[in-house]
């Protein structure tokens, strides 16, 4: 049984089977290492490697469970990253990254609805 896939159907859906599938996995963990990558069939033990991919995928049904929908789709005003929160002090409370500079700006980074007059 794999672990992120156990794991991405806890977060998804709240059924028994799902909650059967999170306590079998959920001692899968190493706190240096993370997740292993999972059981072996008929009992055999557990998969005693420890992946990218595996983590990310866990970490980020972790995220999901508890924040809800992670990726929106343009709506006409959402913002990226670097304009969210422009001339407020949330941008510092939140540590985000400072934007970048205009002047470093690259065409193939811009948001698809920028215009000359934007930058």
């Amino acid at each position: 049984m794999a672990a992120k896939a156990a794991l991405g159907l806890w977060a998804l859906w709240d059924t028994e089977y799902t909650d059967v599938l999170y306590e079998a996995i959920i001692e899968l963990y190493d706190p240096e290492k993370g997740m292993f990558e999972g059981l072996y069939e008929r009992g055999q033990g557990r998969v005693e490697i420890f992946t990218a991919n595996n983590n990310g995928i866990i970490l980020t049904s972790l995220l999901h469970k508890v924040q809800g929908k992670i990726l929106t789709g343009y709506h006409g005003d959402t913002e990226v990253w670097y304009t969210a929160f422009r001339d407020q002090d949330v941008r510092e409370r939140r540590q985000y990254p400072d934007p970048p500079q205009r002047d470093d700006w690259l065409p193939a980074l811009r948001h698809s609805i920028q215009t000359e007059e934007d930058f």
